[in-house]
């Protein structure tokens, strides 16, 4: 087993322990900033019945606490899902939801506009699109990474499916990517001896809280070398 596969190996047995827990989302300051950016976000324009495409393991549910229901699927059978589907065929009547929310999917898809024909489809009037998309990032997911979106791109997509953007941002700079790239590597050497990996998860939490508090101040930066984008839409049309 070559290094890059230990590494990415160690990374996902350390999301798998502190899943459900708040230091989950300090493994690194791109995945903290984020998080904070969608909790601002989520319950403003979050509503009604909303369905989580591509949930993974449905890790933004308690966001969605103040919504009617929440609906999440996925392409393989995943703890917490409501059904396994796939987001370019989505198996509910049209106009069934007032929110659809989509992080870090479209990325993975050879076509994203069938995804978001899809979801402008299972819309009702008025209802909204929260979605996150890659800028910058290391290969992930292989073979299937496909794209990194501009605002100007994802705008133009959204547009081309029907939507009006209410507001497409950065999100994060270069320094949490740079930040993310460390923090994946140390905890995925992190291994072994339980008390040891938890003292490094601890100081690397510290770090990720530190260098996500600084690209806070530095936001400005993003607009030229965001990691994510956040893009917030309405279906307009019937």
């Amino acid at each position: 087993m070559n290094l890059e596969n230990v590494i990415s190996e160690g990374w996902q047995k350390i999301t798998h322990l502190y899943r459900g827990r708040e230091i989950f989302w300090y493994r690194s300051p791109q995945i903290l900033l984020l998080r904070r950016s969608l909790q601002k976000i989520i319950p403003k324009y979050a509503k009604g019945i909303v369905l989580d495409a591509g949930a993974g393991q449905s890790d933004y549910k308690d966001m969605f606490s103040r919504c009617r229901k929440y609906i999440a699927i996925d392409l393989g059978p995943k703890e917490n899902l409501s059904c396994v589907a796939n987001v370019i065929n989505l198996p509910f009547k049209e106009q069934r939801f007032d929110t659809v929310f989509c992080s870090q999917v479209l990325e993975h898809l050879p076509n994203p506009s069938l995804a978001l024909n899809e979801f402008y489809k299972a819309l009702k009037p008025g209802g909204n699109l929260i979605l996150t998309v890659p800028h910058l990032s290391c290969y992930h997911d292989l073979p299937h990474d496909y794209y990194r979106f501009t605002i100007e791109g994802i705008s133009f997509l959204l547009s081309q499916a029907g939507f009006k953007t209410i507001t497409a941002v950065g999100n994060a700079s270069i320094l949490s990517f740079i930040g993310h790239i460390l923090s994946h590597i140390v905890l995925g050497l992190s291994g072994g001896c339980r008390i040891v990996n938890r003292i490094i998860f601890l100081i690397n939490s510290l770090v990720s809280y530190v260098i996500a508090f600084i690209d806070y101040f530095l936001l400005g930066f993003a607009k030229n070398i965001p990691l994510n984008i956040i893009a917030i839409c309405v279906k307009t049309g019937s």
